[in-house]
């Protein structure tokens, strides 16, 4: 049993094939939660660990979306990127897919399962166990609407987000959206891109400023963003939203194809600019 800074946390670290399973318990707080990545980190270090099985059995107020952006951000370089993580949680997935999908964005090979045994089969396999798999060409999360995310790392200098499935939900947008963008600043890019292919209904005007106002904290300064919106029938939503949007900050441009947008994101924008969060 390894103590913690908090009395209300307990870690328990033990060996398994290639890794370590560890086993955390106590009350759910940020500050318990990275105290327990950095215990992992720590003894992943000294055992040269390659896969780490971590069973989740915090109980309390979830972590928000905010704070695991942070708390991913915060274990850069500190050699997790290297490893593969298992998360199961037992107790609920709760916001933990967030994590998920902050660590991928980030180049760390994690899944998140709601129980100790998909994990393990997962860590054991090729990776093809799934609970609730998140973030690379896979389902989003909860609250994101039905939805699938692919993340494209192979576009240099830009943040390629590409967003597939049922659109209409002002709420579920803004959520994607505020994702997109701390995820894009997360991985020191100024340059986002995200391709929509939804179908359903298209936003009112209404449902549109519900949308913007979500995201009015956001600081887009600094932000390009290429929106690239194939189908004709959503395309005026779009620009309307830029024309509401003029004044937040980001630089943004609706496009009909992903070569013009890449084009215009590198040329330096050129041309009839908007300012939006559509």
């Amino acid at each position: 049993m390894n103590p913690s800074p908090s009395n209300a946390l307990q870690v328990e670290v033990g060996p398994i094939r290639n890794g370590l399973r560890v086993h955390v318990r106590g009350t759910e707080t940020y500050e318990n939660t990275l105290a327990y990545w950095r215990e992992i980190a720590r003894a992943a270090r000294d055992g040269k660990a390659r896969d780490i099985l971590l069973v989740d059995e915090l109980r309390g107020t979830p972590l928000t979306e905010e704070q695991w952006l942070q708390l991913v951000l915060s274990m850069e370089g500190s050699g997790i990127e290297r490893m593969r993580i298992a998360h199961a949680k037992p107790q609920g997935m709760n916001e933990v897919e967030y994590c998920e999908v902050f660590a991928r964005d980030a180049g760390i090979d994690a899944r998140v399962f709601g129980d100790e045994a998909t994990a393990a089969t997962w860590l054991a396999g090729d990776g093809t166990a799934t609970d609730n798999d998140a973030g690379d060409n896979d389902a989003a999360p909860n609250g994101f609407g039905p939805v699938r995310f692919e993340i494209d790392r192979g576009v240099p200098g830009v943040f390629v987000a590409r967003v597939s499935g049922q659109g209409g939900d002002a709420d579920a947008a803004a959520r994607r959206w505020r994702h997109f963008i701390q995820a894009a600043r997360a991985n020191g890019k100024t340059w986002l891109m995200v391709a929509r292919d939804l179908a359903g209904p298209v936003l009112d005007e209404a449902a549109l400023a519900r949308l913007l106002a979500q995201l009015a904290d956001l600081d887009l300064r600094g932000l390009r963003i290429a929106l690239v919106q194939p189908r004709l029938e959503r395309q005026r939503i779009e620009e309307l939203g830029a024309q509401l949007a003029m004044e937040r900050g980001g630089i943004i441009r609706v496009f009909a194809d992903e070569s013009s947008a890449l084009i215009w994101l590198r040329s330096g924008g050129s041309g009839d600019m908007r300012r939006a969060i559509a």
